[in-house]
């Protein structure tokens, strides 16, 4: 089970290890005042009415899954993010880098996404150009798969993966053992 967390001062980073972190963006690092959640919550009714006319209930439902994600991202882009944690965020960041340690960012975001996070995670307060980043979307793979395939895990002591998805973090658990699992709530 991940350890769960709702500051990244509750992640806990050895001082005799050298320590990889990998860490989720969306709704680990930055939010939106309307989670993904509560968006769909909003928009399910107008999308049902819109796709009405479908043919089969599995069309419909890949119909407006699209539509209030397309919606979604519109929402993103026109809605200044939040930073989550920024102070246990800042405290963790030193706490790696102090022990000789380092920070990756693992996203389920497209690469066509780059430009958007880099300017999204410089509203937060966050430096991009400090951090290596991973997208999984255009690997279709899931991230535990992603980390097999592209993380040098060889050079760390210790291995740490936040995110706020439980689906991911269980992956991550059944193929990782030996990485520590954090799932940030806010």
């Amino acid at each position: 089970m991940s350890k769960i967390i709702t500051t990244f001062d509750q992640v806990d980073i050895p001082e005799d290890k050298t320590t990889l972190v990998l860490c989720d963006i969306d709704d680990t690092i930055l939010r939106y005042p309307l989670s993904f959640k509560d968006f769909y919550k909003n928009e399910i009714t107008s999308a049902k009415f819109m796709f009405m006319w479908t043919t089969s209930k599995a069309e419909k439902k890949i119909y407006m899954e699209e539509y209030i994600y397309d919606r979604y991202i519109s929402y993103k882009a026109k809605t200044e993010p939040l930073h989550t944690d920024i102070d246990g965020f800042n405290n963790m960041i030193q706490k790696i880098y102090s022990r000789g340690g380092e920070l990756k960012f693992l996203t389920s975001r497209s690469i066509g996404y780059k430009n958007f996070t880099r300017k999204q995670l410089e509203k937060i307060g966050i430096n991009p150009d400090l951090y290596a980043f991973h997208y999984t979307y255009e690997s279709g793979v899931k991230k535990s798969r992603y980390i097999w395939e592209n993380i040098d895990k060889e050079k760390y002591q210790n291995i740490i993966f936040i995110d706020d998805r439980e689906d991911e973090l269980e992956l991550v658990r059944q193929d990782h053992p030996e990485i520590s699992t954090y799932r940030f709530t806010y």
